[in-house]
């Protein structure tokens, strides 16, 4: 059985998703991919852009767990930038996945709420280090 990947990545971002996608393919992995913000049009990025983000968290959220999440489960979730991705969607992220790598390359000023994430990874990291040290 192939081993599963959610990769979240802002699909207008030249052909950076492919290559990966082709990439964890080479080793083994079956990828889905979704963008990283719903809605995606010039509207919500202008939104994105001057801060009103509360709603288009929720439409992430909602569209991210109803698509991707719903009866799935994965071994890996990528995550680069993930602008529309926040701490409730991280945690819903983590119930179908134990392994979240998140990648954000901006600064956190630009984009702060990346920060909140920080927690779950620790929890991860706890976590393999408990395993490591029951081997």
């Amino acid at each position: 059985m192939k081993k599963r990947c959610l990769l979240i990545i802002p699909l207008s971002f030249y052909s950076m998703g492919n290559q990966i996608i082709s990439g964890l393919n080479e080793c083994g992995y079956d990828v889905r991919i979704c963008n990283d913000r719903y809605p995606d049009n010039l509207f919500t990025k202008v939104l994105w852009k001057i801060g009103i983000t509360k709603t288009l968290y929720r439409k992430t959220y909602n569209h991210i767990t109803r698509h991707f999440l719903q009866d799935e489960r994965y071994d890996i979730c990528i995550i680069l930038k993930g602008y529309g991705i926040d701490k409730k969607l991280i945690d819903e992220i983590y119930k179908k996945c134990s392994c979240i790598v998140g990648y954000n390359f901006d600064s956190f000023a630009f984009h702060p709420l990346s920060l909140s994430w920080s927690i779950i990874f620790i929890r991860l990291i706890i976590m393999m280090q408990r395993a490591m040290m029951s081997k």
